[in-house]
């Protein structure tokens, strides 16, 4: 109770007036108020209204007092422990959620990396499976006959029917010889092959698999990230509103104002939050770090072997063409019973390398954008290097920040006491937070009654756009935001997910024979639109962008236009 008045000390018309510095209720004693008056302690006038004459104080009003004292500092301390407990159980909490996110980093890490794999091992395989269908039709009807039958069972007689002299034989029995030796390297070389498609399509199927196990984990690891988001967001509510009943007990107990005691809380609230803040953006910036690091080392493998590729279509069309030109240069002096083969042989050679020099001028295509592609994966990694460092400043600086915190609100706290009074004149209001407005999202454009093949047109445009996790626009995006992007071009809302759009497409599934441009793939955890030929062009993953590749495992068609 504060009464001042500018009366001096005197006794007056029945009125005690003392100059007090502080002023302590006592327990009413028959029914008597005493005022206790520390001598020498000055600073809060306070008018008392008319004395009786009162019992002196004894040792029982003594013992009151200190329990009285006792009580409010254990109620004190009570509070104080429960505050602190709340802002452990908040900190727990978010901790445990930004490692969650960094597990979502890590199996989104795994999923992109299965996804490049899938690509690389089915890619091989169809190339081997191609190698086999050459071999195939290199064989021909003749020479598969002299293997099956052997050609030793063939007699001399056959080789000589037509023959006009023995020159004319002699030169029909070589020819034939050649042909024999010719059917059966072209037969134990198809043999081969067809080994190397078998094992290699079986480890694509495999690699297939584990890509699906990939997308399970990634979907796994994002529900529990969500969770253990929502978890912390609960905690902290709770220890919001727990914190706000707190106040009052509080102010009541150290005898000050709820607004003081507000206002001391959020302060102590903010500094829990900025270090909470630094160590989750920590974790964070660390699993990005390694994620950035990984797909740069992929980005840059792949860019190895695509160089690797284009160097050896390049050297097999060099040799395709010098292989063609000595063959038809044979051609032009060959003997007249072999003049006909020669000349064959010679526009086959032809026709290969002209199919070799366009495999390389492809090759040669597909290295320069995986070339952008591992440069924008380094840039990207470099980002995310120079974030986590900064995070590891922020949160080392936070903590330096937090330690003077403590020995400043200790030295405060020796002169706390004799400043309340000032401080709750000169008490602040709280300032309202403002809420920033959700952006709200465009709608789609009409449907412009584009075809299949127009949307695949559409789609080859963005040949090369990074791979960005998250992503919906050409600077960067994902698989489904790649989707979503095309076909809202054409007036369809597709959703940004892959898990959604095949839930709410998966309807419309069409066999593998039924497929056409346009159509949807999709695989646990990644989306592509179907190209034709067994060929998808998707946002596949950072080391190769957005690029058309093969069919990979056994995805899902859907029906969509």
């Amino acid at each position: 109770m504060e009464v001042k008045s500018d009366t001096p000390h005197s006794y007056n018309d029945g009125e005690l007036v003392i100059d007090l510095g502080n002023v302590e209720e006592k327990p009413v004693k028959r029914g008597i108020q005493r005022v206790l008056a520390t001598a020498g302690v000055v600073g809060l006038t306070v008018t008392i209204a008319p004395v009786s004459y009162a019992d002196p104080v004894d040792d029982s009003d003594i013992e009151a007092a200190h329990g009285k004292q006792e009580q409010t500092a254990n109620s004190v301390a009570s509070i104080e422990l429960e505050l602190a407990n709340l802002s452990a159980k908040s900190n727990e909490l978010e901790l445990a959620a930004a490692k969650q996110k960094a597990a979502q980093i890590d199996a989104q890490s795994a999923l992109l990396q299965s996804i490049d794999q899938a690509v690389v091992a089915q890619t091989k395989a169809n190339q081997a499976k191609a190698e086999l269908d050459k071999a195939r039709q290199a064989m021909g009807s003749v020479a598969q006959a002299m293997y099956q039958d052997s050609a030793g069972q063939l007699t001399n007689a056959h080789y000589l029917f037509g023959a006009e002299d023995m020159a004319s034989a002699a030169s029909r029995n070589k020819a034939f010889e050649s042909l024999a030796s010719t059917a059966d390297n072209n037969v134990r070389h198809y043999k081969a092959l067809e080994e190397i498609a078998t094992t290699l399509q079986k480890k694509a199927d495999s690699i297939a698999d584990k890509q699906s196990k990939a997308a399970e984990a990634a979907d796994t690891a994002a529900n529990d990230a969500e969770l253990a988001a929502k978890a912390a967001q609960d905690q902290i509510s709770q220890a919001n509103n727990r914190r706000a009943e707190l106040v009052v007990e509080l102010a009541s107990q150290r005898g000050t104002t709820v607004e003081l005691e507000r206002e001391r809380l959020a302060q102590l609230e903010a500094a829990r939050v900025a270090k909470a803040q630094a160590a989750a953006n920590l974790v964070i910036a660390e699993a990005n770090n390694k994620s950035g690091k990984k797909a740069a080392a992929q980005a840059s493998a792949a860019l190895a072997q695509a160089n690797t590729d284009a160097q050896a279509k390049e050297a097999a069309a060099k040799s395709a063409v010098a292989s063609a030109e000595q063959l038809a240069r044979e051609a032009a002096n060959a003997d007249p019973e072999l003049k006909a083969l020669k000349e064959k042989a010679a526009r086959d050679a032809a026709a290969y390398a002209e199919q070799k020099k366009r495999e390389a001028e492809s090759a040669a295509a597909a290295a320069t954008a995986v070339a952008q592609a591992e440069k924008e994966a380094r840039q990207r990694a470099e980002a995310q290097r120079a974030a986590a460092e900064r995070a590891a400043a922020e949160k080392a600086a936070q903590e330096a920040a937090n330690q003077r915190a403590r020995e400043e609100a200790a030295r405060i706290a020796a002169q706390k006491r004799a400043e309340e009074e000032a401080a709750a004149a000169a008490a602040a209001a709280t300032a309202a937070a403002a809420a920033a407005a959700a952006a709200q999202r465009p709608s789609a454009p009409p449907s412009d009654g584009s075809t299949g093949s127009s949307l695949i047109n559409y789609a080859r445009r963005f040949s090369g756009v990074p791979y960005v996790w998250g992503g919906s626009t050409p600077s960067g995006w994902d698989c489904s935001g790649f989707v979503s992007f095309v076909f809202r071009h054409f007036g369809y809302s597709i959703p940004h997910s892959s898990a959604r759009i095949f839930a709410t497409y998966g309807a419309y599934e069409v066999s593998p024979s039924q497929a056409r441009p346009g159509d949807i793939l999709y695989w646990p955890g990644h989306v592509g639109i179907y190209t034709g030929r067994g060929m998808h062009i998707a946002a596949h993953d950072p080391s190769r962008g957005t690029s058309e590749a093969p069919i990979w495992g056994r995805p899902v068609y859907l029906r969509v236009l």
